[in-house]
């Protein structure tokens, strides 16, 4: 599955404390993403220091928020200085999922875009870093034929790679044996008569018994 660098900057906004902007902002659906995360430590912390649990949601059924999505890994405590970008943060990554459970059943996930939210130790909703961001989920690139044997029911996109079962069929051919000779029993001779055992031998050497009765 193809890597990606996913970069969340925190910048200050006048009088809106501070965004988190994700770049690249997406990725597809099936892919596992390498992730650093900056912003300020006590937006993935909770008032005794443990790491928050991170999700990126959406309302994928109209039912409620979040009733779909998928998490990443808070690595906070593995915060340290990035001397490329210049940030102070921590790698995570995540995967992409296929399919998402809610609601008691188990559905593709949707190509859409996802929030990022905090959660506590009782799975209850913290926050969405300040302002947060929106992570879109890209197609799931797969075979999209339903009589391909690598079908992808979660394909939003045909990549082409569908594999088909092929059947060769070749021309059957029965060479017959040509009747050699007609004996009795006794290994004479004879022509075809009904209501006597005969023996039939074959060309290719095959013996058969035979009887004809009327």
């Amino acid at each position: 599955m193809k890597k990606l660098l996913l970069i969340l900057l925190c910048l200050p906004m006048i009088g809106f404390g501070q965004n988190i902007i994700a770049y690249p902002d997406n990725g597809n659906i099936g892919d596992t993403i390498s992730v650093f995360i900056s912003g300020n430590q006590s937006d993935f912390i909770d008032s005794l220091n443990n790491p928050l649990a991170l999700t990126f949601g959406a309302d994928c059924s109209g039912m409620w928020y979040p009733d779909c999505g998928f998490g990443l890994q808070n690595n906070i405590n593995n915060w340290q200085y990035d001397s490329l970008l210049g940030l102070f943060g921590f790698y995570s990554t995540f995967v992409i999922p296929i399919t998402t459970a809610g609601g008691g059943f188990t559905t593709c996930l949707p190509a859409m875009s996802y929030s990022l939210m905090t959660f506590d130790s009782q799975g209850l909703g913290v926050d969405t870093p300040p302002f947060g961001f929106s992570f879109t989920a890209n197609p799931f690139l797969g075979c999209m034929d339903p009589i391909a044997i690598n079908y992808e029911a979660c394909a939003g996109i045909d990549n082409g790679s569908c594999i088909y079962v092929t059947t060769e069929l070749s021309e059957i051919t029965t060479n017959k044996s040509k009747l050699y000779k007609i004996t009795d029993l006794l290994g004479q001779e004879t022509k075809p008569k009904t209501n006597t055992p005969l023996i039939e031998i074959y060309d290719d050497g095959t013996v058969e018994k035979r009887i004809v009765i009327e």
